[in-house]
């Protein structure tokens, strides 16, 4: 994108943000592209609050790698400290609309106690509420190590044997 054109286009998500939590995210990612750092994380951090999921993970992401700034408005975090019990509390209110990956990530997050106590049976319920498309590699992968950094081999094996088994609902 042209600079000129990401100016219109952040002006204009700037002017809906208030309103949107769908411009204000895009805002952030704008702002991000640009500048990173607090300007485009308080854009983040209006969008997560206004429900939108994207916006949750993203936040989740940032606390759980150590990468939050906090806004003005917040109590501060210090760079580079990473706070899970926050990251989780993200995961699970984005998990609570019904999001597919959020489950996933909830489930992940109990699997290997990440900001929540390790509860191996928490994550399975959590994973029963995720549908699994038929595709060879796992789809949820990507969105594991966006927001946790990396991904965890063993939970991968137990999401297999869960899918092997038919204990996985199947693509609806």
């Amino acid at each position: 994108m042209k600079y000129g054109s990401m100016h219109v286009g952040l002006k204009m998500f700037l002017e809906q943000a208030n309103d949107s939590p769908i411009a204000a995210y895009h805002a952030a990612l704008l702002l991000e592209r640009e500048f990173r750092g607090r300007a485009a994380q308080y854009f983040y951090l209006r969008a997560a609050r206004g429900g939108y999921v994207p916006a949750m993970l993203k936040i989740a992401s940032l606390l759980l790698t150590g990468q939050y700034i906090c806004p003005e408005d917040e109590r501060p975090l210090s760079r580079g400290k990473r706070d899970a019990v926050q990251g989780a509390a993200w995961i699970r209110s984005a998990a609570k609309t019904g999001d597919d990956t959020a489950n996933y990530l909830m489930a992940r997050c109990h699997w290997d106690g990440i900001g929540v106590e390790r509860n191996p049976s928490a994550a399975r319920c959590c994973l029963r509420q995720v549908a699994f498309p038929q595709y060879a590699s796992n789809p949820y992968e990507p969105a594991e190590a966006f927001v946790f950094g990396g991904i965890s081999r063993e939970f991968g094996a137990q999401v297999s044997r869960m899918q092997r088994a038919g204990s996985l609902p199947p693509a609806g």
